[in-house]
């Protein structure tokens, strides 16, 4: 099937602020799910699930990353630096 890509600025606007704010929705998750994983007994059920949801907030937040091109226009150094914690990540994973 073929993607069909927002052919007017308002709707590539519009596109670039979805991505922002789950990007940005993301990172929020990330950060509360981080302090979950540090303040839960080690060990515990619960412990496990939140630390299981910020790994996968995580990746979210690296995958969105790499669709957001405002600043740079480009691949820039962010990007490139998703790209490396995304290896990280899976390398924490295996």
């Amino acid at each position: 099937m073929r993607r069909v890509r927002p052919t007017s600025g308002r709707e590539r606007r519009a596109v670039e602020c979805k991505q922002r704010l789950a990007h940005a929705g993301f990172s929020v998750a990330s950060l509360l799910l981080g302090v979950g994983v540090f303040r839960l007994a080690k060990g515990t059920e619960l412990h496990r699930v939140v630390g299981v949801a910020y790994v996968l907030s995580l990746f979210a937040v690296n995958v969105t990353a790499l669709t957001i091109y405002r600043i740079f226009g480009r691949f820039g150094v962010f990007h490139a630096l998703s790209v490396v914690n995304l290896a990280i990540l899976l390398a924490g994973a295996i």
